[in-house]
C-alpha cells in the first residue's frame, strides 16, 4: 500500500491526521491540505486505497467494498508508531468525497446492507462510477447472489 508521509519538523512527538482521498484518487492529491497541516507541526500521513487509485490497479472491489477503506487507514497506523515520533493521544483522520465516508466509518458509520443488496440486484440504481462504468456488472460476474447479499 503507497503511503505519502509528510513528516513533522517537532523535535517532540508530533500530532498525526491519517488523510483519505476521493474514489479513483490518489494520497498524494490531498497536498493541498497536508502541506497546511504539516506547516501547523502535524505529521501527515495518507494511504492509496488498493483498487481505488490511480496509482494501482482499478479493481470494482476497491470501488464497492467501501467498508474496506476504513480497514486501510487502521493499517498505516502501526508503521506510524512504529516509525516516527508521533503523539498517540493525538492522532486525527480527515477525507475528501469517498474519504470522507472513510473517515465516518472509521468513526462508526456504516453502509446500509440492504441498500447494497438492493443497488447490486437493481432494484435501486447505483450511482455512476466514471472510473469503472460496467462496476455492477462486474461484480455480478464475479460474485454470486449469496455473497453479494
Amino acid at each position: 500500500m503507497r503511503t505519502p508521509i509528510w513528516p513533522s519538523r517537532r523535535p517532540t512527538p508530533a500530532p498525526v491526521v491519517v488523510l483519505s482521498h476521493g474514489t479513483g484518487g490518489a494520497g498524494e492529491d490531498l497536498d493541498w491540505l497536508a502541506k497546511p497541516l504539516n506547516d501547523a507541526g502535524f505529521l501527515v500521513a495518507s494511504v492509496d486505497h488498493p483498487g481505488n487509485s490511480y496509482n494501482d490497479e482499478y479493481l470494482p472491489e476497491g470501488f464497492a467494498f467501501a467498508w474496506e477503506r476504513a480497514r486501510d487507514i487502521t493499517l498505516l497506523i502501526d508503521p506510524l508508531v512504529a516509525e516516527q515520533n508521533i503523539d498517540l493521544s493525538r492522532i486525527g483522520a480527515a477525507g475528501f468525497s469517498f474519504g470522507g465516508y472513510t473517515v465516518s466509518a472509521l468513526l462508526g458509520g456504516r453502509i446500509d446492507a440492504h441498500v447494497m443488496e438492493a443497488m447490486f440486484h437493481g432494484q435501486i440504481p447505483a450511482p455512476d462510477v466514471p472510473e469503472f462504468p460496467d462496476l455492477i456488472k462486474t461484480l455480478r460476474t464475479k460474485y454470486s447472489d449469496a455473497d453479494i447479499g
